[in-house]
């Protein structure tokens, strides 16, 4: 299966995983990524880049089977931009994190606009992903309250869509890399 994983923030603890997968895998991973840095740009307009990326690997021949975004992409902007490139190709979102219950520090205001960002990417993809049942279950409780802060049409039964199409999946973790202990 050829799978086209896209991470806009590709440093740190995403990069090690993302490069772990490929590694890992019995599946031909092409990575398209940003550097990591800017984390709000990355969310707000890194989807524009990441689908002239995506256009470019495919133009190129990689054919994908599987879409693989992380919670950093705006995957809405990524299929409509990137559009006939993906048209039948299924996307995964994988969460590391989110922005509806990522701390803020207490002299901080959440923005909103990022949590709508990740809600907007579960309900454009085939399957969500987390990594942790407990980052599930926050999310899916999270996410009716910001819906309810819409001033109409909250759409709440796209809270049971995407919780009837996610699923946990734990990072692998290289336990060679620890032998020394």
């Amino acid at each position: 299966m050829n799978v086209l994983a896209l991470e806009p923030w590709h440093s740190g603890s995403r990069r090690r995983f993302l490069d772990g997968l490929a590694e890992h895998s019995t599946h031909d991973i092409r990575s398209v990524t940003m550097p990591g840095r800017f984390w709000q740009w990355r969310m707000e307009g890194g989807g524009v880049t990441l689908a002239q990326k995506v256009r470019s690997v495919v133009d190129d021949g990689f054919r994908p089977d599987l879409l693989f975004a992380t919670d950093m992409v705006n995957l809405p902007a990524v299929l409509s931009l990137a559009r006939p490139h993906l048209d039948d190709v299924p996307a995964v979102v994988y969460f590391h994190e989110n922005q509806l219950t990522y701390p803020v520090p207490p002299d901080e205001e959440r923005e909103r606009a990022y949590a709508i960002t990740n809600y907007l990417s579960a309900l454009a993809a085939d399957r969500v992903v987390f990594n942790t049942q407990s980052h599930f279950d926050e999310f899916t409780e999270s996410l009716p309250q910001l819906l309810r802060d819409f001033p109409d049409f909250t759409n709440m039964h796209t809270v049971r869509d995407i919780r009837d199409k996610s699923t946990v999946l734990h990072p692998g973790i290289d336990l060679a890399a620890h032998d020394e202990y």
